[in-house]
């Protein structure tokens, strides 16, 4: 009976206390399993609607997941595009317009777009004024992108400009998303109800997996999970994870049975999965911007996380950096850069996971010289 009275009160605790978040029920630091899918596809569905409704810059992209849409403006008006679908400092500029003797093309993720901060404030921005006036700076970045959807923007979208140089900017981050098939399922809580693009890279070469990708509005209406394409290789999906059975009608049992395999079960994928899979995409990214007769420069950007690591061991080494490092790929980093500045002026108190940083004043100087010294080398073509 004792036991009987203790295991009621123990259901009553867990039910009563259990959180609602993102990642689903939440007791104790403990996501409760199975997930939904139901709950996963419903608030997929309320940030599509929010999006339609503010009128977001971002506009579904059947190849790359999600990009900067042409001639948009954000809710918050803080970010604007040209009519090509990249960062502008006017809503429907027109970038082809310009006439400019030598043009440098960016592509990344936030850090390279400039999130957070206004279009002049951008290092991109910052970068084409420290060139000067014959030099054409294009933005290509775009927000919470993994380093394959960046060499799939060059591919597609930055090749027509024909740049004399390139630059690709990278942090830690984007080698764990270019693992990742869906955004809902690896970082749950990231307003991102797309779908991504995945590479397998097999004997040294890149195979696209899942092209053209599912629209946001086929993924809201997939009655499972399990019936959506490619799932099975995003690291964040387990079958398991999403099947209930009639013991999962107890709140109690699935605190237990989530509370133990937190215990034995690895939070993100081997670390040499996603090293071969990212060193294969940046040399690929360098190849095929060398064949077209531009200049790859591939920038490290630190965020506070590697900042708190570099604090406590000078010798520690990122993720992207022991990448790149152990692929002996050439990259500018600019730690050095930013190390000058205090905590405060580096990243915005509220940083998200992405880190982003408000104060990337000084990494122009550094992509300046880099790529000042590129376009030197470079023989100048008619336009």
């Amino acid at each position: 009976m004792p036991v009987l009275l203790l295991l009621a009160i123990g259901e009553a605790t867990v039910r009563l206390m259990s959180q609602p978040t993102p990642r689903g029920l939440v007791f104790a630091k403990t996501v409760l399993l199975p997930h939904s899918w139901r709950d996963v596809a419903a608030r997929n569905e309320a940030v599509l609607a929010r999006l339609r409704a503010e009128g977001s810059h971002l506009a579904p992209d059947g190849l790359l997941g999600w990009v900067l849409g042409p001639d948009r403006r954000s809710a918050d008006g803080l970010y604007m595009s040209s009519v090509e679908g990249i960062r502008s400092a006017r809503k429907g500029d027109a970038a082809a317009t310009r006439s400019s003797r030598q043009r440098v093309a960016l592509v990344g993720d936030s850090f390279t777009f400039g999130l957070d901060v206004s279009y002049e404030d951008s290092w991109g921005q910052r970068l084409e004024r420290t060139l000067g006036p014959d030099v054409q700076v294009l933005n290509f970045g775009v927000e919470a992108y993994g380093v394959d959807q960046a060499y799939l923007r060059y591919l597609r979208d930055v090749r027509p400009w024909r740049p004399q140089v390139v630059i690709l900017g990278l942090i830690d981050h984007d080698l764990l998303r270019s693992m990742a098939v869906y955004f809902f399922v690896s970082f749950p809580g990231w307003d991102y109800p797309f779908a991504k693009p995945r590479f397998a890279a097999e004997r040294g070469d890149l195979r696209l997996l899942n092209a053209p990708l599912p629209s946001p509005e086929a993924i809201a209406v997939t009655p499972s999970i399990r019936d959506l394409p490619f799932v099975e290789y995003d690291p964040g999906y387990r079958a398991e994870e999403w099947i209930w059975r009639p013991l999962d009608h107890s709140y109690l049992h699935r605190f237990a049975v989530s509370k133990y395999r937190d215990l034995v079960v690895a939070s993100r994928p081997a670390e040499e999965q996603m090293f071969d899979l990212n060193r294969e995409i940046v040399r690929s990214f360098m190849r095929q911007t060398r064949a077209e007769g531009s200049l790859p420069i591939v920038v490290y950007f630190p965020s506070d996380r590697n900042f708190r690591a570099l604090a406590k061991d000078r010798r520690w080494r990122s993720l992207a950096q022991t990448m790149l490092d152990g692929g002996r790929i050439p990259y500018t980093d600019m730690t050095a850069c930013l190390t000058p500045l205090s905590p405060a002026e580096r990243f915005p108190p509220t940083a998200a996971i992405t880190s982003r940083p408000r104060a990337m004043r000084r990494s122009p100087r550094a992509c300046a010289t880099a790529c000042g010294a590129a376009l030197r080398r470079q023989p100048r073509r008619p336009r």
